[in-house]
């Protein structure tokens, strides 16, 4: 059965085996992982699902897990909740094109939450990593993306469940039988819709925490003797693959890969904006270099035309966002800011940059549309072609692989330094590297729990 076929593979991966741009990778993903989710620690949406979940200062002796940025501990599916969310709330955290998702803040703060709660060792914790982007990556890979989007499902905490379960399940030792069951409960609790795109909601955020947060609980509850469905995926009766697509290719989930492993298909995010922005970031960089020279060249711009496929246009396409989270998808309002400032950071996402003026005149000159050939590129690559336009200026600039993408990747300098301008304003310089080198050798390191009191928050 295919669940079982998949569960196998998955409880087969270990850490002595993997190659070592593999292990190299895996140690980037939870580096970057960690920054988003300190990045996110101050959000408002972070306070308040604390106060949601009743979350106080642990009891003397308790353990639990690490809430990441604070010095509180909670239950491991808890603790996943929360620092899933943080990790989504920024929207700096990785991302997989043919899965349009973001694997990262699902399965590594399930893996850590569940190996601080084992004692873990980090290479049991790089293991369980790489499993759970194994497991939610080729699940997303046999979905039937197009279909799966098109129905409204926000990937992410559709497919998180899987990859969190199987993380968690790694660590907690289960067997491939035993680890069937859990991917059983992680489908059940499958969820998650983009209808918060409707009105600027923080939806999408909340839902990757709970992907994580159900994950853990699939594994615990197979750990505590209560078995999960075993045919998950293919029951033709409430299967996964039947429910959420109606063009979904099983034998993508189980196809031969060779030594290549799904996350060597994540990319890392250089802008904490969605995925489908950073093309055209990018070329409005790319061109604002060029232009840079000629002193009042953006206001004789009139038009700037950003050219993609159907996906793009329809997640992207936000000519007056209402919030920073809306913003943070708006095709118009991230090319502005490129255009205008000549860098897309945390910084532009706030009040001051949301109401500015001379941000809004560009945007008004920003419009989206759709290209039938980078269309038929999709999923395969996000591609773009902007076109900027004025009084004596024409410049047009295509970018096929965005930065950050495995074809165009971000350095693992470029990834430390990301990290610190997330982390070093909420541990400080010194307890941030601290982190990076712990992470850099984090095969060799005994427990994860050390990590993990390197990530409480000087307050």
């Amino acid at each position: 059965m295919l669940t079982g076929l998949l569960a196998s593979r998955i409880e087969r991966i270990g850490v002595a085996c993997l190659p070592d741009d593999v292990v190299a990778k895996a140690k980037l993903c939870v580096l970057d992982v960690l920054g988003c989710g300190l990045a996110g620690t101050a959000h408002p949406a972070v306070g308040a699902l604390r106060t949601a979940v009743d979350l106080r200062a642990p009891a003397r002796g308790q353990l639990g897990a690490a809430i990441w940025g604070s010095r509180f501990r909670a239950s491991p599916s808890t603790a996943a909740l929360l620092n899933g969310t943080m990790s989504h709330v920024v929207n700096a955290d990785d991302a997989h094109k043919e899965s349009m998702g973001h694997p990262g803040a699902v399965v590594v703060p399930a893996a850590v939450a569940a190996a601080e709660m084992v004692g873990a060792s980090g290479a049991a914790l790089l293991e369980a990593v790489v499993a759970g982007y194994e497991c939610l990556l080729r699940i997303g890979l046999g979905i039937g993306i197009a279909s799966h989007r098109d129905r409204g499902w926000y990937s992410t905490s559709t497919l998180g469940p899987f990859g969190a379960a199987a993380a968690a399940a790694k660590l907690l030792g289960l067997d491939a039988g035993a680890m069937t069951a859990a991917l059983g409960h992680a489908g059940a609790q499958a969820g998650g819709l983009w209808a918060f795109s409707a009105d600027g909601s923080l939806g999408s955020v909340v839902s990757a925490g709970r992907a994580a947060e159900s994950g853990v609980l699939a594994a615990l509850l197979v750990r505590g003797g209560f078995a999960g469905p075993t045919q998950i995926l293919e029951a033709a009766d409430g299967g996964f693959l039947r429910a959420f697509s109606d063009q979904s290719d099983p034998d993508r989930i189980l196809a031969d890969r060779g030594d290549r492993f799904t996350i060597m298909d994540v990319s890392l995010k250089p802008y904490p904006s969605s995925r489908t922005t950073h093309a055209a970031i990018d070329a409005c960089l790319a061109i604002r270099a060029r232009l840079a020279g000629r002193p009042g060249w953006l206001d004789r711009v009139s038009r700037v035309i950003i050219h993609t496929y159907p996906v793009a246009k329809r997640q992207a396409d936000i000519a007056a966002p209402p919030t920073e989270w809306m913003a943070s998808l708006s095709m118009q309002y991230t090319a502005a800011v490129a255009l205008l400032e000549g860098a897309v950071g945390l910084e532009h996402f706030a009040p001051p940059h949301l109401e500015s003026a001379a941000i809004r005149a560009v945007m008004e000159k920003v419009s989206v549309v759709v290209d039938a050939d980078l269309a038929a590129a999709f999923p395969a690559r996000w591609s773009c072609r902007v076109e900027v336009i004025g009084d004596g200026i024409q410049e047009t600039e295509r970018v096929d692989s965005a930065r950050g993408d495995p074809r165009n990747p971000m350095s693992a300098e470029e990834v430390r330094q990301k990290f610190h301008t997330f982390a070093d304003r909420v541990l400080g310089r010194a307890a941030a590297e601290r982190i990076c080198v712990f992470v850099d050798r984090l095969e060799r390191e005994k427990s994860v729990a050390d990590l993990t009191a390197m990530m409480r928050s000087r307050g």
